[in-house]
Parts: structure tokens; sequence; C-alpha cells
């Protein structure tokens, strides 16, 4: 598999959609715990070491890790999950990406309506164009997920964010069927 945007928010979709058994109004430490053990799992079928916390253990900075051994140890993956809908969170958590080297960098993010979205990545792009040390070749895919409670659906939508916070491209934004409970 190859470390880009597209290939990885697609398997993540599939994923949620189709294998995760999450409800949207399951906990929030179900969401974290499912969503771990689902890209610890990519990593390891992709070749990587994955590295989380356990349940009842705090993080390093990020929820997890894909890291490559040997003599040239680096982080290839960085992954954070804010699912509290809540803005500030949201922001801080991004920002912990930012500060870990990585070549690839993934946020999952709970949001409520679409304005909140658009502002949210704008945002996101002021941080990115802040930064002093960064990675020549780092990628930021950003997803968001929302509930529609009268569809039963669940909204997704992901984005590529240039290192520089100059640009992103929408991947994709699509709703599908997704149980409330």
């Amino acid at each position: 598999m190859s470390l880009k945007p597209d290939n990885i928010s697609r398997k993540f979709r599939n994923w949620l959609i189709k294998e995760s058994g999450l409800a949207w109004e399951q906990s929030l430490k179900d969401w974290t715990s499912k969503i771990k053990e689902y890209f610890g799992e990519l990593g390891r079928q992709e070749g990587f070491r994955p590295v989380y916390s356990k349940k009842d253990a705090t993080e390093y900075l990020v929820d997890i890790v894909w890291r490559v051994g040997g003599p040239q140890r680096y982080l290839c993956l960085a992954i954070e999950s804010e699912l509290s809908k809540n803005e500030k969170n949201i922001l801080e958590d991004f920002e912990k990406l930012v500060d870990i080297k990585a070549l690839m960098k993934v946020g999952l993010f709970h949001t409520r309506p679409l304005k909140n979205e658009r502002r949210i990545v704008e945002k996101m792009k002021d941080i990115l164009n802040s930064q002093v040390l960064v990675l020549s070749n780092e990628v930021y895919l950003v997803i968001f997920m929302k509930y529609d409670s009268e569809k039963e659906e669940i909204i997704l939508s992901a984005y590529d964010l240039d290192l520089k916070g100059t640009t992103h491209r929408r991947i994709y934004e699509d709703s599908y069927p997704f149980p409330k409970s």
C-alpha cells in the first residue's frame, strides 16, 4: 500500500461503514479503542510496527504511530482522533499531529454542521502555515465524521492538506447508512 491520503481514507471509510461494528451513539472510548485496533492491524498488514497506548494507559502525543525500525528509524504514520465535537479540542489535537515528525499524519474528528468543518479546515491551514519545523515530504489527511439522525447516515469528508497550509483538496464527501445505537 502506498501511503497516500486517498488510499488511507478509503480503507478507513470502508472499514468504518462495513466492518467496524460501531454505532454513532456508542461511547467515545469504544470508538477510540476500535479505531486504534483498526489502524494497528492495518499497520501490521502493511509491514509496519504499530505503537499505541493501551486502553487504560496514557498516550504519548498521538493515539497511534506506525514505526519503521532498523538503522534508519522513523515514523511513517501518526494518527490522532478527537471525537468530542468541540472545535477547540479538534484544533488542539491537530496541533499534536503538526508537532510530531512522521511522513503521513491523519486526524479523525467528529464535527457538527458543515460550516464548522470549513472553518476548521481554514484554521488547520493557518496552523500549518505558521510551523517552522516540517519534513519536506510530510502529508496531512483529515477525516471528519458527522451524523444525520433523521436519515441515520454517517457523513464522511476527507481532506488532503499541504504541509505549508496553503491549499487543501477534498478527497470525498459521502454519506452512508450507519446505525445510531
